[in-house]
């Protein structure tokens, strides 16, 4: 496999055996990543995207992205799930059935995923990153043993606990992360989902989440998550976003596909399927990524 095969293979998220996709990521080495991300990227440079700053810098990220929720979830719970004029609170009551039923699709792509790589769902514990309003946690919580949601807007998350009991559902637990580093104090479990959530954190923050999230999956665990991989010019600096004052609606940034692959690489775990989809729009390039802890320890 020369390097062309190796972009070609990633590019089109085929799913051949696991060697196969080692074989691809072997190839793809560290001098060729920018040459990669460039061929993924219309016109963007991985180059000008800050991904690295000091844990002082991110937690005032993370206080910046907890302010502009706050206010969203307050103002338009639904509307800040599903980006459509049909959930807004003022036209929500007579579009609550259909918002709810469109939660099914992220444990049907589960159970799908799984199925398609030969994987056996353990449905004990699940981690939900980003819970909202409670659109896919009822549908997770009625196959996982646990589900343990996670959100920063307390008025998604007043939402979410009404419509789970709504549902007669008590196996969740719902949290209000006032602090980035809360997610290193976390235990193990057995799957982690995350749709339309990383992609509004700054990149630093989505490789932190990433980065400590994926840590604690157990082995035999599976991840399923989807974020932006690149906007058309998009850049990032810590500098710049700082300077943005805007804090009343919600930011979406991109984390490059190379650091979302070092940090599954870094933690042990077998990507199985990278799959385009059209969760952050259609002028940006969005990714599911599916995979399992192979470990056994």
């Amino acid at each position: 496999m020369n390097i062309n095969d190796a972009i070609a293979f990633l590019s089109v998220a085929a799913t051949p055996s696991i060697d196969t996709f080692n074989q691809a990521i072997t190839v793809i080495r560290e001098d060729t990543l920018d040459a990669f991300i460039a061929t993924q990227f219309k016109g963007g440079n991985v180059g000008s995207i800050e991904v690295n700053v000091s844990k002082e810098v991110l937690f005032r990220l993370f206080e910046r992205i907890q302010q502009q929720w706050m206010a969203v979830g307050e103002r338009e719970p639904y509307a800040s799930v599903l980006a459509d004029g049909k959930y807004m609170m003022a036209n929500i009551a007579e579009n609550l059935t259909e918002f709810r039923s469109s939660g099914a699709m992220g444990i049907q792509q589960l159970q799908q995923l799984a199925v398609k790589n030969g994987v056996n769902l353990n449905y004990g514990s699940c981690l939900e990153l980003g819970c909202g309003v409670g659109r896919l946690t009822g549908y997770l919580a009625h196959h996982f043993k646990t589900v343990t949601g996670i959100d920063i807007s307390p008025g998604n998350l007043r939402v979410c606990a009404a419509y789970l009991n709504e549902l007669g559902l008590h196996n969740t637990d719902l949290r209000l992360m006032k602090n980035l580093s809360e997610l290193e104090t976390l235990e193990g479990f057995d799957a982690f989902i995350s749709f339309l959530v990383i992609q509004h954190n700054e990149p630093p923050i989505q490789k932190y989440m990433l980065d400590t999230v994926l840590a604690k999956l157990r082995p035999g665990g599976v991840f399923m998550f989807q974020t932006i991989v690149n906007a058309p010019g998009y850049a990032y600096s810590v500098e710049g976003n700082f300077n943005y004052k805007d804090v009343q609606g919600y930011e979406m940034h991109a984390l490059p596909m190379q650091h979302i692959l070092k940090i599954i690489q870094k933690h042990g775990l077998t990507l199985l399927d990278v799959l385009k989809d059209r969760q952050g729009g259609w002028s940006v390039d969005s990714y599911t990524f599916f995979g399992v802890n192979s470990r056994n320890d």
